[in-house]
């Protein structure tokens, strides 16, 4: 009878042990795998998706100088074409004749408008 009172409460104790093991094996395991987590992937991550995102916005900024860089430049040289003067605002006929192949010649020009400060 006293064996038996002693290998049950030796069962319930090295079931709690084991139990308590466990759990604190299992917590360690959480907590080093929260700090690399925290420590490693997600500033890699943030690195990576910094450095995609520059990739991305350098696509575009080329993409979009590609588009408009030739209609700038030829708007440029269009101030020596009228030789540093402004056109007649009251007679489009010498404007349209300067600027109208410049309308032609590039989709991405819609109109060209002639103004002062």
């Amino acid at each position: 009878m006293m064996n038996q009172r002693i290998s049950s409460r030796t069962t319930p104790l090295r079931q709690a042990i084991q139990v308590r093991v466990t759990l604190l094996i299992t917590a360690t395991v959480l907590l080093v795998a929260a700090g690399f987590v925290m420590l490693g992937l997600l500033p890699m991550i943030e690195r990576v998706a910094a450095s995609q995102f520059n990739v991305a916005a350098a696509r575009v900024e080329a993409g979009l100088n590609a588009m408009f860089a030739p209609a700038g430049h030829l708007l440029e040289m269009s101030r020596g074409w009228i030789g540093g003067e402004a056109p007649d605002l009251d007679n489009p006929v010498a404007f349209n004749r300067i600027f109208q192949p410049v309308l032609r010649s590039l989709p991405q020009l819609t109109s060209v408008v002639a103004g002062t400060s």
